[in-house]
């Protein structure tokens, strides 16, 4: 019963994430770090993993909050096309100030943790500040 919707869901921000990733892939190719690479004769796959991803993780995690915000713009059409009585369609049916806050606090608070958590891996593994 939630596998379906959750598959739906994950759809567009997948694509969205690849779009993504394939022009910033294409964008770094071009750099002259990639030809010294080349030219020293790392193979594709090295050049890539190790040296490319680096700069891209910066880019896509704070993209990542581009992705999330879809996904929760698109929820309450999914509950709605599934039937599904989830957490847009709690606030809508219960909308008391009081319930609404503490809603919105326990749907916000663990993606704003995950955002920050990413955040703090960028900037410790790689060296990059990335801003939220």
């Amino acid at each position: 019963m939630i596998f379906l919707p959750a598959v739906t869901l994950s759809v567009l921000p997948t694509f969205f994430f690849l779009g993504l990733m394939i022009s910033f892939v294409k964008e770094e190719e071009d750099l002259p770090y990639v030809e010294l690479a080349r030219s020293k004769g790392l193979t594709k796959y090295r050049i890539l993993f190790i040296h490319m991803i680096r700069n891209i993780l910066v880019s896509l995690t704070y993209h990542g909050k581009q992705i999330v915000w879809m996904m929760l713009s698109n929820l309450l059409i999914l509950e709605y096309l599934y039937n599904v009585f989830g957490v847009t369609s709690f606030l809508f049916t219960y909308n008391t100030p009081a319930i609404f806050a503490i809603t919105s606090i326990l749907l916000f608070l663990p993606i704003y943790g995950v955002l920050k958590a990413m955040q703090f891996t960028v900037k410790h593994r790689i060296g990059k500040e990335m801003s939220l």
